[in-house]
């Protein structure tokens, strides 16, 4: 606890320090997002130094996310002391900056190029595929690629030898009868696994919504200003409407990387909030998976029978 006041105290001393002596001023753009200050630094090639004041008090955020005039006092950099007067309010700090970064500026609208105007990213269209541009139509992602059936037999063989190593870890002396259906058993669950993870999920989308087919579940949305898409450094995209949601792992060599469906999703969004377009998610059924192909079944069921004639 004392080294919690001592740092506390050493933080309102050079808080104080901060106000008490002349400090460098500037105009910026700035938005109050509840707890923190976006402050944007507009350069002229375009780009702007992005960072957040953490602040004690203030009048709270506006219903729209939209950067207005304010006065810097400071140097922004890692680590540095800084305010905001936003409004005629003052935001006290509750901490030294932490990170400053560049990024795209959009002079227009006064938001960072990557931000759209209700708060969530905007569309990359470098990464915005030829069919996926007009929304109005149904666009569909795959998954397959030239290595998904690979990864799906391999699957079947895994489960086919655990499938046949259980009975003989059993004991001595277990019938082939037995330990043929164990591994036919082992395979079809192996098949249906690797099925479910490489060849089942896809995704259909229009301006009416998304629908998707996960490895073990189905999902319809419809777009709403709520709607977020994002992607994480592992390739897995996530949509949500607030109350619901899906991720899916996107593997590259489908029909499209992660990056490249995440920008047709935020398009889609984009145009059917900007035209309210009256429609619905496209449907999206799921494909029959290998543990209901008829012609798996019979042909388990004939090595099972094969086998018991020979005995």
């Amino acid at each position: 606890m004392g080294g919690r006041r001592r740092g506390g105290g050493v933080r309102w001393r050079t808080l104080r320090r901060f106000f008490d002596g002349p400090q460098p001023t500037r105009t910026v753009r700035a938005v109050d997002a509840g707890t923190d200050v976006y402050v944007l630094i507009p350069a002229p090639d375009g780009t702007a130094a992005e960072f957040n004041v953490e602040y004690f008090d203030g009048p709270g955020p506006r219903p729209e996310l939209e950067t207005r005039p304010a006065v810097l006092y400071g140097s922004p950099h890692d680590g540095a002391w800084c305010t905001i007067e936003l409004d005629g309010h003052i935001y006290v700090p509750r901490a030294p900056v932490d990170e400053v970064d560049v990024v795209a500026y959009d002079r227009e609208r006064g938001l960072p190029s990557w931000l759209d105007d209700d708060g969530e990213p905007a569309v990359d269209r470098d990464d915005l595929l030829p069919g996926d541009t007009d929304p109005a139509t149904v666009s569909e992602f795959s998954p397959v690629s030239a290595g998904s059936w690979g990864r799906v037999l391999l699957s079947g063989l895994v489960g086919g030898f655990a499938g046949m190593s259980w009975p003989a870890a059993t004991g001595d002396g277990m019938p082939d009868t037995v330990i043929l259906t164990s591994a036919a058993a082992g395979l079809l669950i192996g098949l249906e696994v690797g099925w479910r993870q490489y060849l089942r999920p896809r995704i259909r989308w229009n301006t009416g919504g998304v629908s998707v087919v996960t490895p073990w579940r189905t999902h319809r949305l419809t777009w709403t200003a709520d709607t977020g898409i994002e992607v994480d450094e592992d390739g897995r995209v996530s949509v949500t409407d607030g109350d619901t949601g899906f991720a899916l792992a996107v593997r590259h060599g489908g029909s499209h990387d992660p990056d490249q469906l995440v920008a047709a999703l935020r398009h889609a969004r984009r145009t059917a909030l900007d035209t309210r377009a009256p429609a619905r998610p496209p449907l999206c059924r799921s494909r029959t998976g290998f543990g209901r192909i008829k012609g798996v079944n019979n042909t388990c069921q004939t090595i099972t029978v094969g086998v018991a004639l020979e005995e």
